[in-house]
């Protein structure tokens, strides 16, 4: 089972592999061999700093209320993430509640509404593989077309309906507009519901952490450290774009940490469930099912909890971050540090203090 999570790279088996569609290989056997290294120096669970749940100042109001019986209305929540960066993992711990449904059963990729809509078409997929590296990025859906395809598949009579592709990020102006001026389908008004919400959940990525994506240790073989510093940086910014905008509009967004996501789960799950009341509790055990909650055509490939990936591997150890001061540490783990001239350091630096200012 551990050398299953050393294929797949920490649950970025949206992150890690390539959709089939591409053809583009799914291991990159180097970086599977050093987590698997690093796993298998765990014997036992690393004890963590004992975590608080107290909200910070910076935490956002809840997006939904407690009583999940809302007729009239549904709450759309979408994921934004980097490609690659461990979406998949976030969504495991999102579908543990059986109030939050997704689009799983349409058998399709990583349960993305990308996939549907490819299927669908009557949109430019523009064939892009780093998407982050055109300028002025569009999904060019049609959002009414999109929420008419997605009802097919997501069931209608639960309160929290889940979006997780991880493009969504790179055009968050044209999804959030797009999905507010979308008409609502028959399948929605014929239950009575007449108005979709958002809310959003932004995961982030400590540069240090890298070292768990096998499709980032490839770029960082086949460009250079530099080079792939720069791209993460150009992600971290527009997540900060991202959240800037959308705050500013009113939404509600709560930005996840990925190393609080696998080794802070406890008091993850409970910023999740305080910004989810409709929804929480969530379950950080949880392992998906086949056939029940995710389908073969999905090409999901993770087989352990969060919780368990989190005690297999030392946060320390496989990738110099440090759970005392919640943060990459030596330069050496610190890609951004080590490998980005002086400007583009300060801009990363910033970048980091406010994501982490609202982690």
């Amino acid at each position: 089972m551990v050398a299953a999570w050393a294929a797949i790279a920490l649950f970025a088996v949206a992150s890690a592999t390539v959709c089939a569609h591409a053809g583009v290989p799914i291991a990159d056997v180097a970086a599977v061999d050093s987590l698997a290294l690093f796993q298998r120096k765990a014997s036992v669970s690393f004890s963590r700093p004992p975590h608080t749940s107290t909200p910070s100042a910076h935490e956002p109001s809840p997006a939904c209320e407690g009583d999940a019986s809302t007729h009239d209305s549904r709450l759309l929540l979408l994921t934004l993430v980097p490609t690659h960066h461990s979406s998949t993992a976030l969504e495991s711990v999102l579908m543990s509640s059986a109030k939050v449904a997704t689009l799983c059963s349409s058998g399709l990729w990583q349960c993305e509404g990308r996939a549907i809509m490819m299927e669908t078409g009557g949109f430019d997929d523009h064939g892009l593989w780093f998407p982050s590296l055109v300028q002025n990025y569009s999904l060019g859906w049609n959002f009414s077309v999109a929420l008419d395809a997605f009802s097919r598949y997501w069931d209608l009579s639960r309160p929290v309906l889940l979006e997780k592709s991880p493009r969504n990020m790179l055009a968050i102006r044209e999804v959030h507009e797009g999905f507010l001026g979308a008409t609502l389908p028959h399948r929605f008004t014929s239950l009575g519901v007449t108005r979709l919400r958002q809310a959003y959940v932004m995961l982030w990525r400590p540069i240090c952490l890298h070292v768990l994506s096998s499709q980032a240790m490839r770029q960082v073989r086949q460009s250079s450290r530099e080079k792939f510093a720069a791209l993460e940086l150009e992600y971290l910014e527009q997540l900060v774009e991202d959240h800037r905008y959308l705050t500013e509009a009113g939404e509600h967004v709560l930005v996840v940490n990925l190393a609080d996501l696998i080794w802070r789960g406890e008091q993850t799950m409970g910023r999740l469930a305080r910004f989810l009341p409709c929804a929480g509790p969530f379950d950080y055990d949880f392992i998906p099912r086949l056939g029940v909650d995710i389908f073969e055509g999905n090409n999901w490939k993770a087989p352990l909890s969060v919780r368990s990936f989190g005690q297999s591997v030392d946060p320390h150890d496989c990738c110099g971050y440090s759970m005392e001061r919640l943060s990459c540490g030596s330069d050496n783990a610190n890609l951004f540090s080590g490998h980005l001239e002086s400007g583009l350091l300060r801009r990363a630096r910033g970048a980091v203090a406010y994501m982490q200012r609202y982690s």
